[in-house]
């Protein structure tokens, strides 16, 4: 906390509730990546379930993460160039 007050000019801290998923980009991209695995194609096994994940995440764009951070709950971040 001391370094915090001797610092606040140069840092910025937010405190969120413990549990604030949509402050969160993992849970922004997790909710994707749900998005994706809703398709017609049945997967049956985990090991199908595993493949679709790994493969969406293994090609997702460098541009759907930057709009992720650019998401007007994300705000905070202040990354508005990106």
């Amino acid at each position: 906390m001391e370094f915090l007050e001797a610092n606040k000019d140069k840092i910025g801290v937010f405190y969120f509730p413990s549990y604030s998923t949509e402050l969160n980009t993992e849970e922004l991209l997790n909710n994707v990546l749900k998005q994706n695995m809703q398709s017609r194609e049945s997967l049956r096994t985990a090991k199908e379930i595993l493949h679709k994940a790994t493969e969406f995440m293994l090609h997702v764009s460098s541009q759907l993460i930057r709009n992720l951070f650019k998401h007007p709950k994300l705000s905070y971040i202040g990354f508005t160039d990106i």
